[in-house]
């Protein structure tokens, strides 16, 4: 990791930055970075839900939040340092996103229109959320679904900060 033009990473001696690495790894949980995962996606469904209830239109930008967010809760949950937990962030940014747009979506047509909640969800399946996936879908919507499935595998995953690796250089761990 670089400040300015200082690479603090490579004065660190592998064997300890592998062992810090190691200790971490014995820390993660990959069950609970799912549920990590799925209460982050819920939480950013619930956000686009709600921009869209009180501006009373859809931001399909509002996608890459929910990324991060799902994202975030594998990673806080989870404590993972592997790839997997990267990919865990990124599948539940891809349904959180899918969901969002959805809930969005019905919840921008009950305002306009005047349909109560409880018409609609008995109104739903898995036909009708497909074909409003497919009736919304715009060019714009891949460039920012793209942004939220990269966020939600970045952000998944814990990294070594650069106060990290400023205390592996000078002390050897972590504590």
């Amino acid at each position: 990791m670089k400040v300015g033009e200082y690479d603090i990473a490579k004065d660190i001696d592998p064997a300890v930055l592998e062992a810090a690495t190691q200790r971490r790894r014995e820390k993660q949980n990959l069950r609970l970075g799912v549920i990590g995962g799925v209460v982050g996606a819920l939480l950013g469904c619930i956000l686009w839900a709600l921009v869209t209830v009180i501006t009373k239109h859809e931001y399909t930008a509002l996608a890459w939040p929910v990324g991060i967010m799902a994202g975030f809760g594998v990673r806080f949950l989870g404590r993972g340092v592997d790839k997997v937990f990267g990919v865990v962030g990124m599948l539940f940014a891809i349904v959180g996103v899918a969901l969002g747009k959805v809930v969005a979506i019905v919840a921008l047509a009950m305002i306009q229109n005047g349909f109560p909640i409880g018409q609609v969800m008995s109104a739903m399946s898995l036909n009708m959320v497909v074909t409003i996936l497919k009736e919304s879908f715009r060019f714009f919507d891949l460039i920012v679904y793209a942004v939220a499935i990269y966020f939600g595998y970045r952000t998944a995953m814990l990294q070594f900060l650069v106060e990290d690796l400023v205390k592996l250089k000078n002390s050897g761990n972590l504590e």
